[in-house]
């Protein structure tokens, strides 16, 4: 009995051994294929940045050194030049503030039924009154606007080099009648 037990003990205990042996070769081989893996990829990633990545970012740096900076300054450049035509782009994106500034200068010639006809040229404006005394004179320098001439039934009103923008505008924040923008012959 005894030799069998020390027997069984010998076989198990080299058993073992035999497993924890080759459980430690093949972690060793893991490891091994591990390392080589990563020297692998440590290789190409190392190849990868010396060829591919800093030489774009050299060619970056220049090209927005030489190049792309300049593009910007000049679109920029542009964008400011001509932010007052995207301003007037849509005559009727108009904030509140503006739509009252409108209204009252309206109110100020005695609204649309004092205008029989309204002419709009580059820098002015060229209206037909009917009646001179609803128009507020001493007001209508408040909203910028210069009276050139005033022959009854006519008023000429220097605005400035948009004017035709602001036309637009005010024709469509105060609803400007229908016959007002028709009429043509009013000037002839």
């Amino acid at each position: 009995m005894r030799f069998l037990k020390r027997w069984i003990r010998k076989w198990q205990y080299t058993i073992n051994s035999i497993q924890r042996n080759i459980h430690r070769k093949i972690k060793l081989i893991q490891l091994k294929i591990n390392a080589i893996i990563r020297a692998i990829q440590q290789f190409f990633l190392r190849l990868w940045n010396k060829l591919v990545v800093i030489p774009c970012k050299f060619i970056v740096k220049w090209w927005n050194r030489l190049f792309w900076r300049h593009v910007v300054r000049f679109s920029r450049w542009v964008f400011r030049k001509t932010s007052f035509f995207r301003w007037k782009k849509f005559a009727s994106a108009t904030s509140e503030a503006e739509k009252e500034r409108y209204r009252l200068f309206i109110e100020v010639l005695g609204g649309w039924k004092n205008i029989v006809a309204f002419k709009c040229k580059t820098k002015s404006w060229h209206l037909k009154i009917i009646h001179s005394f609803l128009i507020d004179w001493e007001k209508i320098p408040h909203f910028g606007i210069r009276v050139v001439q005033w022959n009854w039934p006519y008023l000429n009103l220097a605005i400035g080099s948009y004017s035709k923008w602001i036309f637009k505008r005010l024709r469509k924040t105060t609803k400007m009648p229908f016959r007002i923008k028709e009429n043509k012959r009013a000037f002839k």
